[in-house]
């Protein structure tokens, strides 16, 4: 649902009708909470099922725009009569006109505040709440309840040829990227992302993620000791075996313990990617991130 807030909010006053699934058993390929937008003027954005039934549910949500009337919509396997799912699963999802509790929440997402959804699916009452402590989308009880967390942030230390494909991943990946650049002509550079010229200026915990692109000992290492000790979800470092071993003598002098150091993703990037160009190593960072839990 994240995904269609941007452009939700973009076109404001133009009707539209969203499409969420709100629960599903059995196997099914996207997880509850994901959302089609179909505006009236025949765009389309997002999925319900992958292929199986997006179709159909582009329909139903035509029709709703036509008649103003929610629909609860089931399907399950396919049959001769009908369309459904070939992975066998069975999936809910509800059809209604945009309404402006959802509108709301896209604007309190898009500020980076928490906000939970509620739907009942039994009344139609809708509501919006501004505490959270978990993002995520389930069926309690007869209600639809989404709730979103401000995005977590990945810090990119310093402006390289990797920073600005990353920051584009991480964008696409649901994360919110500062890149920290103290040279003015490096910092001008930067796509896509707040920059700041000191790590002091970040606000460092533990859903973050830092990613260390430089090769200067004076910046590295001030920025992975932030790290450590906000304990952020994922700590990684560019750089050749001889930097890493000279970096972890630097880090060990600076205080850093052998839990630290253990933590230390050093060179940076998912081995196995393939390739060593920018966008290669971006990817690879990504997946590294993926692959930590982060």
């Amino acid at each position: 649902m994240r995904s269609a807030f941007p452009e939700l909010l973009a076109r404001q006053g133009q009707p539209a009708a969203i499409a969420t699934l709100v629960d599903k058993t059995g196997s099914a390929p996207l997880p509850i909470g994901t959302a089609m937008v179909v505006w009236q003027d025949g765009t389309v954005r997002g999925w319900i099922s992958g292929g199986c039934v997006d179709a159909d549910v582009v329909a139903v949500a035509e029709r709703v725009l036509a008649t103003g009337r929610s629909e609860l919509r089931e399907y399950g396997p396919p049959s001769p009569f009908g369309v459904g799912l070939t992975c066998g699963g069975r999936l809910r999802v509800l059809v209604e006109p945009v309404y402006p509790e959802l509108l709301t929440a896209a604007a309190e997402v898009a500020s980076d505040r928490p906000v939970v959804l509620r739907v009942d699916l039994e009344t139609g009452e809708r509501g919006v709440s501004w505490s959270t402590r978990a993002e995520g989308a389930s069926l309690v009880g007869s209600a639809f309840v989404a709730s979103f967390l401000p995005r977590p942030r990945l810090v990119v230390v310093s402006s390289t040829a990797v920073t600005n494909p990353l920051v584009r991943l991480a964008s696409e990946l649901g994360w919110r990227p500062v890149v920290v650049e103290h040279r003015p002509v490096f910092a001008a550079q930067v796509l896509g992302a707040e920059v700041v010229p000191r790590m002091s200026g970040v606000e460092l915990d533990r859903r973050c993620a830092v990613a260390v692109l430089s090769h200067e000992p004076a910046v590295d290492v001030p920025a992975i000791m932030a790290a450590f000790s906000a304990g952020s979800a994922y700590v990684g470092a560019m750089g050749s075996a001889a930097t890493h071993r000279d970096r972890v003598r630097r880090l060990r002098e600076a205080g850093a313990g052998r839990a630290d150091l253990a933590r230390l993703r050093s060179p940076i990037g998912l081995a196995g990617v393939g390739g060593r160009g920018p966008v290669e190593l971006a990817v690879a960072v990504a997946a590294e991130l993926g692959s930590a839990g982060a």
